[in-house]
């Protein structure tokens, strides 16, 4: 199942850093440190994987 993002700025610089990063983490080539959603608390939750988030 895909889960849209829609993300709304003035410039697209945070928009871009955003995207670029959670690609880079769904590809395997960065960790997912500094991801909130990684750490025990959200182990439970019932997120999407960022290879099914579109933007």
């Amino acid at each position: 199942m895909s889960v849209g993002v829609w993300l709304i700025g003035a410039r697209g610089s945070v928009a871009t850093t955003a995207v670029v990063g959670a690609a880079a983490v769904a590809a395997g080539l960065t960790p997912p440190t500094g991801c909130v959603t990684e750490s025990p608390d959200f182990a439970e939750a019932p997120l999407p994987d960022l290879g099914d988030v579109v933007f």
